[in-house]
């Protein structure tokens, strides 16, 4: 486990809204992860996006700053980058730009023509985890000079809670790309630019790679005929005995 580079002294009465992001950013991530699990790929993402946003809101609360954005992780990373500069550094911030990008799904029927996106299971899931074990220790308070106790995290990490460690490649020390280009779960969606009609795709493939792009074009138009279409990733075929 990491261990948190500070500790934020705080009074009482200014915690209680610190402690709120904390918790509830924690319960997103932990249901995002669920989801993913469960192949619920655009739910997923919009936990995702709001576990990130309210965690990132905190470090805007630590600084002493109005928070204005909503929903939007990007308007939020200038206060990480001021808060903490190294881990800005690490993120992966075109995965954060899509998390966003898909969270207007929420009202998909007002998502313009061409909007589009591929999700992919492994892929999104082993960024979650790297994300959430990079922000989970940066911020840990005291009241009162009383001890810190346990976070939640920290407390499903020592009791190998299957809702935080099921496919953590992360916790599980294990390959992030061999976890990233084993059989992958894809999920495709387009709003046609022709009509406005709703387009969406599933399906399993082992062409995954650990590239570190997720701006990936989803059920992408080809031809003059608007009647073809190409699928993102190559999909798997089983098998026949």
């Amino acid at each position: 486990m990491r261990q948190p580079k500070k500790i934020i002294e705080r009074k009482p009465e200014n915690t209680r809204r610190l402690i709120g992001y904390l918790a509830s950013s924690f319960d997103d991530y932990i249901a995002s992860r669920t989801l993913f699990n469960h192949n619920m790929l655009v739910q997923a993402c919009c936990l995702a996006n709001t576990s990130f946003e309210k965690y990132f809101k905190a470090f805007v609360d630590l600084k002493g700053n109005t928070i204005k954005a909503k929903h939007n992780l990007e308007k939020l990373l200038p206060t990480l980058k001021d808060f903490d500069i190294e881990l800005y550094n690490n993120l992966n911030i075109g995965f954060l730009q899509e998390l966003t990008k898909i969270y207007d799904t929420r009202y998909v029927g007002d998502c313009p023509k061409g909007y589009n996106f591929a999700i992919l299971r492994n892929k999104y899931l082993a960024e979650l985890d790297y994300t959430y074990s990079l922000i989970e220790p940066k911020i840990r308070y005291s009241m009162k000079g009383k001890e810190i106790r346990d976070t939640s995290y920290e407390h499903y990490f020592k009791t190998k809670n299957p809702l935080l460690w099921k496919n953590n490649y992360v916790l599980n020390n294990i390959s992030k790309t061999k976890f990233i280009e084993s059989l992958d779960y894809v999920e495709e969606l387009r709003v046609y630019e022709l009509n406005g009609e709703l387009f969406e795709v599933k399906y399993h493939t082992e062409d995954s790679k650990n590239d570190g792009i997720f701006n990936i074009e989803g059920f992408k138009p080809t031809g003059n005929d608007h009647k073809s279409f190409k699928l993102s990733h190559l999909a798997y075929q089983e098998k026949k005995e």
